[in-house]
């Protein structure tokens, strides 16, 4: 019989700057990449005009856009309001189905959110709801984000062979919210970066100066991760510890002026630092010489960086998310991300607190569940089950 064929989608909106979403990516890609899965299951890597490289086959799709048609549909909904559907870009998705289908490619494995081909049998990674689960920030429900991604989800989620969810947490959500089958979804364990590992290099950063003790944030600036009331925090904990600072590294989503201002309102100036998006060994060296991780996001089910910290002896204080508790148990502190004053009072637990050791070697660390090495034997198993599914019938 002729091998099982799978093809990982490698999408191209995924930069270091993307944060978490990017490490994830790159990590689990590059593992799979390098696991030997017998003869029965080829693996191929596939994706619109990517520029990865890897040692297993790869399938670069073309992507072409016609500027003609672009103005047409721009001038379009200029003039009448309405939306025209894209038919130059259309082309480029049933292309990749025909030259996918050449190939007798069996299913895709989507590592990221989001469906590219439609039509196409998937298996889906999936890491949250937020449009469902969280508060309407901006970026998840205004100017037509939430009904795009409600559409989206929906289908996605309904029409894919295998639903990969970060936790049981997150299991748990995609149930309650869009009433999936149960065993259509698996685990397919979040892990810490690769900032970990022996490669990343810890680098004190250059602009670090007369700085002793401090609190950590890597958070891009999205209204969902809170800035404003772990500002709010910090000047309550100032009050009686004037010698802290608090490091807030990260891209602009759109909402670091507004923070900025926050910050000159409370008159922290000289006591928040901005330092923008940092280096992995910057940002290493910041979480092995932090007094803690303060991470008041109010979108889970789970966090990247939490797991991070933990694995570099850093000690974290978070928002009390579901996700998080089922995740971290009793290697972390909890507050109402809502309330300013569990999460000053979480900075005067952490003042307190000796500096942990690393908990890779802990009997019972989350570290012992949530790590690439779970993640990519939860890999190999949703394969061999969505094997059973999609050979039932096939290349159509």
């Amino acid at each position: 019989m002729e091998p099982y064929r799978i093809a990982v989608w490698i999408d191209n909106y995924y930069i270091p700057e993307a944060g978490g979403g990017y490490s994830f990516l790159m990590q689990l890609a590059k593992k799979i990449d390098e696991m030997d899965f017998g003869p029965e299951i080829e693996i191929f890597f596939v994706g619109f005009d990517f520029k990865l490289n890897f040692k297993k086959k790869i399938v670069n799709l073309p992507f072409t856009e016609s500027y003609f048609y672009r103005k047409k549909v721009n001038l379009y909904h200029k003039l009448f309001g309405g939306v025209l559907q894209r038919k130059d870009i259309e082309r480029n998705f049933l292309n990749a189905q025909l030259i996918l289908k050449n190939l007798k490619i069996d299913v895709i494995f989507y590592p990221t959110p989001g469906v590219a081909l439609k039509n196409y049998p998937y298996i889906l990674v999936n890491w949250d709801l937020g449009h469902r689960t969280t508060y309407p920030f901006p970026e998840l429900s205004m100017d037509g984000i939430w009904e795009r991604r409600e559409a989206d989800y929906a289908k996605d989620l309904g029409k894919a062979i295998i639903i990969c969810a970060e936790s049981e947490a997150g299991k748990n959500e995609i149930i309650r919210n869009y009433n999936i089958l149960p065993d259509k979804i698996s685990i397919l364990p979040l892990f810490p970066g690769q900032i970990i590992t022996p490669k990343i290099k810890e680098e004190k950063p250059q602009w670090f100066n007369q700085i002793k003790k401090f609190f950590l944030y890597p958070a891009q600036f999205w209204p969902h991760k809170n800035h404003y009331n772990l500002l709010l925090g910090f000047k309550t904990f100032l009050t009686t510890n004037q010698d802290y600072f608090l490091i807030l590294p990260g891209s602009d989503k759109g909402n670091i002026n507004y923070i900025k201002n926050v910050i000159d309102e409370l008159q922290l100036q000289k006591r928040v630092i901005l330092p923008g998006f940092i280096s992995d060994e910057n940002l290493k060296w910041l979480y092995k010489n932090s007094k803690g991780l303060i991470f008041p996001s109010l979108l889970g089910p789970t966090n990247m960086p939490l797991l991070e910290a933990l694995a570099l002896g850093c000690n974290v204080a978070c928002s009390n998310l579901e996700g998080h508790k089922n995740m971290l148990g009793d290697s972390a502190i909890y507050f109402d991300p809502l309330l300013p004053t569990e999460i000053s009072e979480a900075m005067e637990i952490l003042d307190k607190k000796n500096v942990t050791m690393p908990l890779e070697l802990a009997l019972h660390s989350p570290l012992s569940v949530y790590n690439i090495e779970n993640a990519l034997a939860s890999f190999r198993s949703v394969i061999e089950k969505s094997k059973k599914i999609r050979k039932t019938w096939g290349i159509q």
